[in-house]
């Protein structure tokens, strides 16, 4: 894991208002072009300027489907933590799978989520439960706390999905919640983050942002600003 107060932030996160106008959703075809090409990426995480975690990702393909795999390092309330996780996105990049393991505090936990048409099983430190996909939700996505994978997905799916609202699933807990895409204001990147880069926020109690690279779809920076945590893209 990387840090405890983006994971709090992100279980808390509520539904979104509104999702910005986009282009009609692309075939599963192009969308498995568009994803990431398969190899590692690697992301430093930052809370309020301190070093916080460190999470290494590989994008591999298996016939029509995407694996994404995971190790992460950081720290729990002081104390050394660390993560594994495993998802398995289908060719139009919703999640047929995901597990995890964490390591935090001297204790471990683990997570399981599968996916049945509209529905989603959850298991986590919460116990297991039941997810639909409620209001004018069309798919589910895997954001599970501080962990990046979930987060690195995004753009690629968004762009498939035409920006359309989800389920984010927040596997360590169990648990999901309603997002959106914000209609934001063109922005200047931060500095760091390529100028061509383009950005996708999502609004509600705790909004976050994402630079990405229009072309490639690859992450450069997730910002958490009410957080103060900031993570980045780094050479893998």
């Amino acid at each position: 894991m990387l840090h405890l107060a983006m994971m709090i932030a992100l279980q808390g996160a509520p539904a979104a208002h509104s999702a910005a106008a986009s282009a009609a959703p692309t075939s599963a075809v192009q969308t498995a072009r568009l994803f990431p090409a398969s190899g590692t990426y690697v992301y430093r995480a930052s809370s309020d300027g301190q070093a916080a975690g460190n999470a290494r990702i590989v994008v591999a393909r298996s016939g029509a489907s995407i694996s994404l795999s995971e190790t992460s390092s950081g720290t729990v309330a002081g104390q050394p933590s660390s993560a594994q996780t495993a998802m398995i996105l289908a060719p139009n990049l919703a999640p047929l799978s995901y597990a995890g393991r964490y390591d935090a505090m001297g204790k471990a936990t683990s997570s399981t989520v599968s996916f049945s048409g509209g529905s989603a099983t959850a298991t986590g430190m919460s116990g297991t439960s039941t997810l639909s996909l409620v209001a004018d939700a069309k798919h589910f996505v895997i954001l599970d706390g501080a962990l990046v994978s979930g987060f690195f997905a995004l753009p690629a799916q968004m762009k498939a999905w035409g920006d359309t609202p989800a389920i984010a699933v927040i596997a360590v807990y169990g648990v999901g919640v309603p997002i959106a895409v914000a209609p934001t204001a063109r922005a200047t990147p931060p500095a760091g983050v390529p100028a061509t880069d383009v950005h996708l926020s999502f609004d509600g109690t705790v909004p976050f942002s994402e630079w990405y690279n229009p072309a490639t779809l690859i992450v450069d920076q997730i910002d958490v600003p009410s957080q103060g945590i900031i993570v980045t893209r780094r050479p893998a």
